[in-house]
């Protein structure tokens, strides 16, 4: 077994620790890996799977003005297909407490995800049972519906559990999702339309209840591939976020979020800004995110 090891360390750098009164901002907690979207351009299946790594760690340095200390923040599976087939969190004593497991079928496409929470040896608690998550597909294996079993992890009916729908276009572009969730009987629906003047435009409008709630403004390069996306509210069409993706030879080089008037437990800018570097191998290698005062390296350890 050819074993590569390459090294992602974690670096937070705080340079003030407190800001506007608050702890340091929680935005900078490492978005990017927790995006699940995102971790097709991070991390190269083919070569995974060529040259059998099984793991990535993640690890966080934390420097302020007092100390300094090191604890694992994370650690990504991989199948021998080079899929991700579970992702582990850590707290920031370094020890485990949920993972995130992956089912696939034979062509790798995601059928059911189990989260469950863990103890300090990394085995599963009994305390809370795991949340288990189906997926389906249509036969051009497109996503159309994810929905939640109960806390026994048996499928129960659409009117009692939470779950998603999924209808596109003869493009295979998403035209509409519907989101249902039935919690102890207070009932929550949201309904996205989606319109595209082009391709490389699309106009989406998020219901929540029967009530306009958000307008989304995306826009598309020529691979199809997401570069801007814009929300405003309802009615006073204020930006409440705005996403650009920068891509250079293939890959996702750059995000740049900056927050409008939307909720945020962030204080100040609420803006961040996020650069991605990769080794010779296509493997994301460091992610440098910037949020005000704060500055986050982040850089990962393969096995």
């Amino acid at each position: 077994m050819r074993t590569l090891r390459y090294i992602l360390t974690l670096v937070l750098i705080t340079n003030i620790l407190i800001l506007n009164g608050q702890d340091k901002c929680e935005c900078c907690t490492y978005y990017s890996i927790e995006n699940e979207d995102l971790y097709e351009y991070f991390f190269n299946s083919d070569f995974i799977k060529a040259n059998l790594i099984k793991q990535a760690i993640v690890y966080t340095t934390e420097t302020n003005e007092q100390n300094s200390f090191r604890f694992q923040h994370a650690k990504f599976l991989f199948d021998s297909n080079g899929n991700i087939s579970a992702r582990y969190d850590y707290n920031q004593n370094g020890k485990p407490h949920m993972i995130k497991e992956y089912f696939r079928d034979d062509s790798g496409m995601i059928i059911k995800t189990s989260k469950s929470y863990l103890k300090e040896d990394e085995s599963k608690t009994n305390s809370w049972s795991p949340t288990i998550i189906d997926y389906f597909y249509n036969q051009a294996g497109l996503l159309i519906k994810i929905k939640e079993r109960d806390n026994k992890g048996n499928v129960i009916s659409d009117s009692l559990s939470e779950y998603t729908t999924y209808n596109y276009d003869s493009k295979g572009r998403m035209i509409k999702e519907y989101r249902y969730a039935n919690y102890s009987g207070s009932i929550y629906i949201y309904e996205q339309d989606i319109d595209y003047p082009s391709d490389k435009e699309s106009i989406g409008i998020t219901k929540n209840n029967g009530n306009d709630w958000l307008k989304t403004s995306s826009r598309f390069d020529s691979k199809a591939r997401l570069i801007q996306q814009t929300d405003y509210d309802f009615p006073d069409n204020e930006i409440v976020w705005d996403k650009e993706y920068i891509f250079l030879n293939d890959r996702l080089t750059e995000q740049i979020s900056k927050r409008g008037n939307g909720f945020t437990e962030c204080p100040d800018n609420d803006e961040f800004t996020e650069d991605y570097f990769y080794n010779y191998f296509g493997l994301l290698e460091k992610i440098n995110h910037k949020f005000d005062r704060v500055t986050c390296e982040m850089i990962i350890e393969y096995e």
